[in-house]
């Protein structure tokens, strides 16, 4: 078909005229893969062992780069043209490149090598590239841009003093600057950036099954893999010599996952700058700066859209690439206009001051935290009753500060304080939010702080999170003591005696000596002793009945226990009342319950307290748990360290151990041959070994993913250590040591822990899809009868047939595994995000005692936890049918039409895919054709006999090797295990 010269451009997608728009056009496709024909002949003619192919003179090379530099559209239209007629894609490119070449001598000699010996591994290189090159040329550039301007905007607004808003309320809130605000999302979005980029975008290179089959028959003295992996990594990717099909399957979800992560939070991003608009608007004005509301707003709805696309993203050969430019080309759209907007804003300074200035119960957190270094009796309390749910003056707190039994010098200080000079070292850390971008993703010291406790399981609802620690119980039972009610009590009461501890080696903390060894002693058993006896009292202290809940045990105390003392208090209460009986009983009532507890971290406190009272040394200093951090800090540490204990103790020795057996089955059965399913064909043979080695790798390199997930520890109430005791402290350093010392990350930028959890979900998901398919895999060689199901005494088989075994394990595991990944994917896409993003995570985060993204989280672990116990059992179970394998290899003789086809090549036989239809075509006897067709073969007498003796059992390449060295594969991801 001739094309007019004036229609040589493609019509236009839903990408037209944007940067992305070369990424989901077919001609991208056609000429990355006449790139690689082109590269991988000119590499052949290199190999002096490849006789077939000489070494190219000058002339020759530079055709063949011509052809490359002058791909153009209409050559992209011919080679449609072409996949019309054979509906294959890389053939359509073969015949292109011969009816090119065909005037050049030299190359018409070789025509038939263009992609001798890897034809479907031409497809997949030319996809990842796409994806790379999409990736470095475009995505990352953007993102970059972006960040610059976040983190310009976070140092020339340092200085900006605003009301920092937590749980959507400034009564509990502090003041911060806007600058430092800016330096948080520039931060994180950093550390999600590190999260695309650390994602290895790799390719295979092996042949049909991986196994390089049809290579070594046609040339067995070229070390194909070495060599295979040297063309690839050329190319600017990794290798990876035991993936599947299409392993951009593999690394593209883990991609667009994290790419949709740093969406979220760009849109947190945008919903922040156009909520603080909202919240300090006034007659005639815009708000506390002005800008275009169109740039924040466009860039939020491109953000949506690319979530769609990306989180929708099914993987398919022919639509992989058009779904994947759509959703990156809208994020780089909301990129664009995030950056535009970020220019156009111009601050309103006196417009925040005013608001600031007018909060003074910001200033409760450094007249609580002085109250309690002086030892002055309930400080909690007497500032809850001067600022819950009022307006507070700045003459009101001057009136508390003065009222209060304190040295003259700490008076001072707070009289002094105002809100607007109430920011800490924000100002500090937001002109320091280059170097805070650029140290991001440190990885933490790995601690061990749970040697071992004495939690007993005969509490089994204090120890559960859901129905499947019933029926399952055994199955999960390890993980109890860190995801469950006890688990966060007992994170509560090690954070809060390992802050009281880390205190009193500061030397500027005089109100909390240095601690004997006795007293470090008793502190450390309180830990290493804590039971669940424990636990259910600090739980009674904490969940305090209310007047509408029936609660008799409480009721009845009160009654049994109500005195005179009580009843003159009643009647007190009733003269304030106006002589109203009721009344004053509902008052003495709620009083009695406003006596206790009624928060978690101030329940773990009072026990602390209590326990406290025996030691006479620990006795002096029982208010200093929460100096210089909050109940809030507590909380986020105790999190983190109940996820991270349940991480290394619960999931990652039962992934290990899953990993060793599947790498044990590769090792074992390494020389069992079996034909290799793909296309649900039989294209190709392989070794069990292979197949199973194949799986060993791809979950440890999952495995590993997991692994580099950072858990951060949030230890600084709204990130800017505003509270003015001690002030000679460098508390960000104090804080970055406490935590660090826990096993945990730290940042003083990070304020967001569901993000974290995010990121550690969706890798979890990754190391889960791979189980899938290594269980359906399972199934399928059962149904094939590859595997046998060992019997065990007392085992009945189905209702309707007794004499087989009831193979359930394999769908337990699957169906457990498709649970887990609902639990954990993705967590913040299900948590919709507040006006401000602190306050979402507070409010999921500590909505009941556990936390619903928490025990979300949970819950899709022990899923796995589950999944993980039942593929182990399953492994254990299997016996291998060899007689089966070898019968269905052996009649599978169209297998050898791979190497036939490589020797015709070699040997220069025309047209030999035209000529291999002759057998290809279904036949009773395939052993008897195939013989036939080689005896009929133009071929010299070695090459034939060489043919004629191969078999399909004996047709497996490199697969055994591969499958005794997955060893060596494990240990390059640190995954081997003795």
């Amino acid at each position: 078909m001739h094309y007019p010269e004036e229609e040589f451009t493609e019509p236009p997608g839903i990408l037209a005229g944007r940067p992305l728009e070369r990424l989901s056009k077919t001609s991208k496709l056609w000429m990355l893969m006449d790139h690689l024909h082109v590269k991988w002949l000119m590499r052949l003619s290199q190999i002096p062992e490849f006789t077939e192919v000489p070494n190219f003179s000058e002339d020759a090379q530079s055709f063949l780069q011509g052809i490359i530099g002058r791909f153009s559209t209409s050559d992209a239209f011919e080679i449609m043209d072409i996949e019309d007629k054979t509906n294959e894609g890389v053939e359509a490119v073969e015949y292109f490149l011969k009816q090119k070449c065909r005037s050049h001598p030299e190359i018409a000699k070789v025509l038939d090598f263009f992609y001798f010996p890897f034809a479907c591994d031409i497809n997949e290189l030319a996809y990842t590239l796409m994806l790379r090159n999409a990736l470095y040329g475009e995505v990352f550039p953007s993102i970059n841009a972006l960040i610059e301007r976040v983190c310009y905007m976070s140092k020339t607004s340092s200085s900006i003093p605003i009301l920092s808003r937590t749980n959507g309320q400034t009564a509990t809130a502090t003041a911060t600057t806007l600058g430092k605000e800016m330096a948080n999302f520039a931060v994180r979005l950093n550390i999600q950036k590190r999260a695309i980029s650390q994602v290895e975008i790799m390719a295979r290179f092996a042949g049909t099954a991986g196994n390089y089959n049809a290579h070594i028959v046609a040339y067995p003295s070229i070390n194909w893999p070495q060599f295979a992996e040297e063309f690839v990594t050329s190319l600017g990717v990794g290798f990876n010599p035991y993936g599947t099909h299409l392993e951009t399957d593999h690394c593209m979800p883990k991609i667009l996952d994290a790419v949709i992560g740093f969406n979220s939070i760009l849109t947190e991003f945008c919903e922040y700058l156009c909520d603080y608009v909202s919240l300090t608007t006034k007659a005639g004005q815009v708000g506390s700066y002005t800008m275009s509301h169109e740039d924040f707003s466009d860039s939020k709805r491109y953000l949506s859209s690319a979530r769609l696309d990306l989180s929708n993203f099914k993987l398919t050969d022919s639509g992989v690439l058009e779904a994947m430019g759509v959703g990156l080309e809208n994020s780089i759209t909301a990129y664009t206009y995030t950056a535009l907007g970020i220019e156009r804003i111009w601050f309103r300074e006196a417009e925040m001051s005013e608001e600031l200035n007018q909060s003074w119960e910001v200033l409760a957190e450094a007249i609580q935290t002085v109250m309690g270094r002086y030892g002055v009796n309930e400080p909690y309390e007497k500032l809850k009753e001067l600022t819950s749910g009022r307006i507070v003056s700045k003459e009101r707190f001057r009136e508390l500060i003065e009222g209060l039994e304190l040295p003259e010098e700490p008076k001072l200080i707070l009289l002094k304080l105002t809100p607007l000079s109430y920011v800490g070292p924000a100002v500090k850390l937001a002109r320091m939010v280059d170097m805070a971008v650029k140290n991001t993703n440190v990885p933490a010291k790995k601690v061990k702080m749970v040697p071992g406790n004495s939690c007993q399981f005969e509490h089994l609802s204090f120890m559960s999170l859901l129905r499947l620690d019933g029926q399952y119980w055994r199955k999960v039972m390890n993980s109890a003591p860190f995801m469950s009610e006890y688990g966060l009590i007992y994170f509560r009461v090690l954070v809060e005696i390992k802050w009281l501890l880390w205190l009193s080696q500061l030397p500027q903390v005089t109100d909390v000596p240095s601690f004997s060894e006795s007293a470090q002693s008793y502190l450390q058993e309180i830990i290493d002793g804590f039971s669940i006896v424990d636990a259910l009292e600090i739980q009674r202290v904490e969940k305090v009945p209310s007047l509408s809940e029936s609660a008799p045990s409480y009721w009845h105390k009160i009654i049994d226990e109500f005195s005179i003392i009580d009843a003159l208090e009643v009647q007190k209460i009733e003269k304030v009342t106006r002589n109203h009986d009721v009344k004053a009983f509902d008052h003495f009532l709620k009083q009695k319950f406003q006596s206790r507890p009624d928060h978690g971290v101030k329940a773990v406190e009072h026990f602390l307290k209590q326990r406290f009272k025996s030691h006479p040394e620990i006795a002096e200093v029982p208010d200093f748990f929460l100096l210089s951090c909050t109940s809030e800090n507590i909380n986020n540490l105790a999190h983190a360290l109940m996820l991270k204990e349940a991480m290394t103790d619960a999931i990652f020795p039962v992934m290990d151990d899953l990993i060793q057996a599947i790498s044990n089955m590769a090792k074992n059965n390494a020389h069992i041959p079996m034909r290799s399913l793909a296309h649900g064909q039989h294209p190709s043979a392989t070794t069990l070994g292979k197949e199973m080695a194949t799986f060993a790798v791809r979950l440890g390199r999952q495995r590993k993913e997991i692994f580099r997930v950072a858990l951060p520890g949030i230890f600084a109430y709204a990130g800017n250590y505003n509270a003015v005791t001690c002030p000679d402290i460098d508390w960000p350093q104090v804080a970055e040591e406490f935590v660090t010392s826990l096993g945990l990350s730290f940042s003083p930028y990070l304020t967001d822990q569901i993000e974290p959890l995010d990121n550690l979900a969706n890798a979890i998901v990754q190391f889960n899809k791979v189980l899938i398919e290594f269980d359906k895999d399972i199934w399928q060689y059962r149904s094939l009868g590859y595997f046998k199901q060992m019997t065990k005494s007392g085992e009945t088989g189905p209702s309707a047939m007794p004499g087989k075994v009831n193979p359930i394990g394999s769908g337990k595991s699957v169906g457990k595994i498709i649970a887990a990944n609902k639990n954990l994917r993705p967590l913040r896409m299900r948590f919709a995000i507040a006006q401000f993003g602190d306050s979402a995570d507070s409010i999921v985060l500590n909505n009941s005692s556990i936390g619903i993204v928490l025990k979300e989280m949970f819950v899709g672990l022990r899923n796995a936890l589950y999944a993980y116990k039942r593929t182990l059992q399953l492994i254990s179970e299997l016996e291998v049918n060899e007689y089966r394998m070898s019968e269905d290899l052996n009649h599978s003789w169209l297998i050898l039409a791979e190497p036939i086809k490589k020797a015709m090549q070699s040997y220069g036989v025309p047209e030999p895919d035209e000529r291999l239809k002759v057998i290809t075509a279904p036949v009773t006897k395939e052993s008897a054709r195939v013989r036939e067709f080689v005896k009929g073969l133009e071929l010299p007498d070695e090459a034939k006999a060489n043919l004629l003796k191969l078999a399909p059992h004996s047709c497996i390449g490199a697969a055994s090797e591969l499958a005794m060295e997955v060893d060596s594969a494990l240990n390059v991801l640190s995954i081997k295990h003795v």
